[in-house]
């Protein structure tokens, strides 16, 4: 006999299924081919790493080494030259800088195959999925069947609870700051993830719609 779904059931699943082709949708047509940087890169390079055997290391020392010091700081020159600036490229130093669940899953996709970027991008969009019958669930025992499908409806098309899942970040909010490349006044602005920024965003525009500027009477204009 097979499993026979609720009208409530079968619409929930439906939403789920919309919330899906949104969020994949969205990976394969906006995020698909732009740079991941800051949070995005520790996740997608520390699963890696944990497939790879290494467990939870701290990936950017492992991709920079000691260089990881002066990697988000304005000015170079700030940095003292100590032990840990002169760590080479490779070093494997264990951390627990983010929560593990998050790379525990990337890293059971890596060790299944699924290693690049936007597998890992899917993998978060598929994982993002489950909030939606999980809002219809709760919004039906707190206030109906009604209630439950709106909230899962919300839950579906709603950006900000799927933006970031196209950018491999395991949160809806990130705290950093925004700085000149190189320190160099009036270039190009970029954002830096830090835990002692001044901002917290939740969404961060593609590589396209950064930095573009209209320059009138020799003033520039967002």
């Amino acid at each position: 006999m097979g499993l026979r779904l609720s009208p409530f059931g079968r619409r929930l699943l439906l939403l789920t299924l919309l919330g899906l082709v949104v969020r994949v949708g969205y990976v394969l047509v906006v995020e698909r081919g732009d740079e991941i940087t800051g949070d995005a890169t520790y996740y997608h390079t520390a699963a890696n790493l944990l497939a790879d055997g290494k467990g939870f290391i701290e990936p950017y020392r492992y991709l920079h080494g000691g260089g990881q010091e002066f990697l988000f700081v304005e000015d170079p020159e700030l940095i003292a030259p100590t032990a840990n600036t002169a760590l080479p490229v490779g070093h494997e130093e264990p951390t627990a800088g983010h929560p593990p669940l998050f790379v525990l899953v990337l890293g059971a996709g890596s060790l299944l195959g699924f290693r690049s970027v936007l597998e890992h991008q899917l993998l978060s969009a598929l994982g993002g999925t489950g909030t939606i019958p999980l809002a219809g669930l709760v919004g039906r025992d707190l206030a109906g069947e009604r209630a439950g499908l709106l909230a899962a409806f919300l839950a579906a098309g709603y950006g900000f609870l799927w933006l970031n899942d196209g950018m491999i970040m395991s949160h809806t909010l990130t705290r950093g700051s925004f700085q000149w490349v190189g320190c160099i006044r009036d270039s190009k602005v970029i954002w830096v993830p830090s835990n002692t920024g001044r901002f917290l965003v939740s969404w961060i525009p593609p590589v396209e719609l950064q930095n573009n500027v209209i320059e009138k009477n020799g003033k520039k204009y967002p």
